[in-house]
């Protein structure tokens, strides 16, 4: 799943670090170039998607297969087809709203389509309908873990679209809806493991530990403060949870670099950079992965980026200085 740092909060206390990559790839381009070959052929026949999965063998605990509630919106998700999923997974809800199942797949459409949509669009609205949509569900399903991950997600994107005074009301907030959910201990995975839990809620952490300013006053703020040696501990423990996944794994590199940068740790930033190098060679699972894959060479070339890296920053400013500077 997607981008979850607090960017503006961390700008609330040291300046924007320079972009270092714009999209080079429609939206369509992304979603197609990410999906599973093996759906190719069948186009937009949702039934011939499910029967490519008819014989799926989970692979980890918790993980979809044949038989699982709402298995083909499970394929939906995995094949990248978003809008359609969201559709589906409305209509059912309208005739069953005390399904969690929906409840949390609902939420969980709506932040993929959030991600994919540009600066054009009304990110604010759309992720204060999910958060509406995620506590409406938390009213119904109190304490579920699954819609506690989604809830700090939605809190944490909406606060980086509001900007930095709103983020410094959701900080504690979106901490304590991670952790919850970290304790539950859940186990789940989507088909190509593009969601995989327990491993996302360390991922999460990771993210938030450094984005989020190491300091007091932030502290008194907000009730807590960054810790870029949480943030590394979570990121190893994320990677290890589940193995060769780019979102996870342009996260550790990014903590890695920044502790090498800020510390003038050369065997740090020489981990980072190898793990940097893993990231091109893998092969892309969700569409921002293309885009962490693009970020990649240039965050190698610099590193002094790694501290407040987001892949949202890193898409919104001209590049051609870095990118020279790169090659």
């Amino acid at each position: 799943m997607i981008n979850f740092a607090i960017l503006a909060l961390a700008t609330a206390v040291a300046s924007e670090p320079p972009a270092v990559g714009e999209r080079s790839a429609s939206v369509s381009e992304l979603l197609r170039a990410s999906g599973p070959a093996k759906l190719e052929a069948c186009g937009d026949d949702l039934a011939c998607m499910v029967d490519v999965y008819g014989s799926f063998e989970p692979t980890v605990p918790g993980q979809a297969a044949p038989g699982s509630p709402h298995f083909d919106l499970e394929v939906l998700y995995t094949a990248k087809r978003f809008e359609r999923g969201l559709e589906l997974t409305q209509q059912r809800l309208a005739a069953d709203p005390d399904d969690l199942v929906l409840a949390w797949m609902e939420a969980r459409f709506y932040y993929e389509l959030g991600e994919l949509h540009g600066e054009d669009f009304d990110k604010e609205a759309w992720y204060e309908a999910m958060l509406a949509k995620v506590e409406a569900a938390m009213a119904r399903h109190p304490s579920d873990p699954h819609l506690l991950f989604l809830h700090g997600l939605a809190m944490g994107r909406l606060g980086t679209t509001r900007g930095v005074l709103s983020t410094l009301g959701f900080v504690d907030d979106v901490e304590a809806a991670w952790l919850a959910a970290e304790a539950a201990g859940t186990r789940y995975a989507s088909l190509g493991l593009e969601e995989h839990l327990p491993c996302d809620h360390a991922l999460v952490l990771g993210i938030f530990y450094r984005i989020i300013p190491d300091s007091w006053i932030i502290e008194l703020i907000t009730g807590t403060r960054g810790d870029i040696d949480k943030s590394l501990a979570y990121h190893e423990a994320s990677c290890s949870c589940s193995p060769d996944r780019i979102r996870s794994m342009i996260e550790l590199a990014v903590t890695q670099l920044c502790i090498g940068h800020s510390r003038d740790d050369a065997a740090m930033l020489a981990q980072g950079q190898a793990t940097l190098s893993r990231i091109r060679a893998l092969p892309p699972s969700l569409p921002t992965d293309l885009i962490d894959q693009e970020h990649a060479p240039l965050l190698a070339a610099h590193p002094e980026l790694a501290c407040g890296y987001s892949r949202d920053g890193m898409q919104e400013q001209d590049t051609s200085e870095l990118e020279a500077g790169a090659h």
